[in-house]
């Protein structure tokens, strides 16, 4: 069955006459920039200024945008494509999914809307746009979504999953068990499909049941249909000494709060990045969070066992968190690594390290600490 796109259009757009006369969105900073990425700034700058009415190329600079946090810039270079494109479904969706990521569930309902009018066959959509409207509360229209999921994509769990969410909102246990199963009969490794049925069985008091859908649901992963337009942002975040980069600027600018969201991206990408787990751990730290700093910092070593300033950092987290027998083996290890190390001879001098004395930010383009930059 057909879905019906109604509500009101709020994603206005400019005509290319319009965009032809805005300024191209612009990194203020470049130089902290990658060398890569600031190449293809400029590349794709270069081709915008050749010919403002080049929606693609505001479109692609939007990407690259996108792919490296810059979302404000994105947005602008998405609304300026849109209006040079307008029948182009791309923009409207990643000015939906931006939106979305800033809670203004109106704009992206309305953005989705339109990339659906212009791309029906795009599964990716309706299963955003019925996340949204399922968040916001509007079952009915939520429930068309994931019933447009099933009709077009059967033999995917998405539509089911989600029909499931209706339903169990609707305090419908029996009906969200059924659908449930049958999306994990098309996904049996789907995270949230395991879990959401361990959780139903439960509510309906079959607790046996439930116990399976839990076993190994760390290892499961959530299920998604193939979407190659974010595929197209997340190779560009691939390029983590950018982001690790421009962390590191924020860290040493005192936005420790930015700083620590880029290094969690970093994190979302390669789970063992180093530097990123150990700038964490020093955030972590800095504020009073022993206990998430003492965690990066363990996982910083793991990676990179031999690192004498992990293994500092690690003490000064310890000691912090009274635990001065740990503190002490770290900083002995500190020593067996590095026997002149400065920081840990200091504090063998004083027994216990000063909290958050050897906070030194990382950078994966050096082998060595840069200077303190907290304190």
């Amino acid at each position: 069955m057909g879905v019906i796109l109604h509500g009101r259009n709020q994603a206005e757009t400019s005509s290319p006459e319009q965009v032809s006369l805005q300024e191209i969105p612009r990194i203020d900073n470049l130089t902290a920039l990658d060398p890569r990425l600031l190449r293809a700034v400029q590349t794709a700058v270069a081709t915008i200024e050749r010919d403002r009415t080049d929606g693609e190329g505001f479109g692609r600079l939007g990407q690259l945008y996108h792919s490296h946090k810059y979302f404000n810039l994105a947005r602008r270079c998405y609304e300026s494509a849109h209006g040079l494109t307008p029948g182009k479904a791309d923009w409207p969706y990643y000015l939906g999914a931006l939106a979305t990521g800033r809670g203004l569930t109106e704009a992206a309902t309305d953005f989705l809307r339109q990339a659906l009018r212009l791309e029906p066959d795009y599964l990716p959509t309706y299963l955003r746009l019925g996340n949204i409207l399922l968040a916001d509360g509007r079952l009915e229209d939520a429930e068309a979504m994931y019933t447009e999921l099933i009709t077009r994509a059967p033999n995917g769990p998405w539509g089911y999953l989600g029909h499931a969410k209706v339903e169990r909102r609707r305090g419908r246990l029996q009906d969200a068990a059924g659908l449930l199963e049958q999306s994990l009969a098309r996904a049996p490794d789907d995270r949230e499909g395991a879990y959401l049925l361990a959780m139903t069985y439960r509510e309906l008091g079959r607790t046996a049941a439930a116990l399976p859908h839990l076993n190994d649901i760390e290892r499961k992963a959530r299920s998604w249909p193939p979407d190659p337009l974010m595929d197209v942002i997340r190779r560009g975040r691939k390029d983590l000494q950018s982001l690790i980069q421009t962390a590191n600027r924020l860290l040493e600018e005192g936005q420790a709060d930015a700083a620590a969201k880029l290094y969690r991206s970093v994190l979302a990408d390669d789970a063992g990045h180093f530097d990123a787990l150990y700038n964490l751990g020093v955030i972590s730290g800095r504020q009073g969070h022993f206990a998430e700093a003492q965690q990066s910092l363990e996982e910083a070593i793991r990676s990179r066992p031999d690192d004498a300033d992990a293994h500092f950092a690690l003490a000064i987290a310890y000691a912090s968190g009274q635990q001065f027998e740990k503190a002490d083996a770290e900083i002995e290890t500190v020593l067996r690594l590095d026997p002149k190390h400065e920081g840990a001879s200091q504090a063998v001098a004083a027994r216990i390290p000063e909290p958050q004395s050897s906070a030194r930010e990382r950078s994966s383009s050096s082998g060595s600490p840069s200077p303190s930059v907290i304190r």
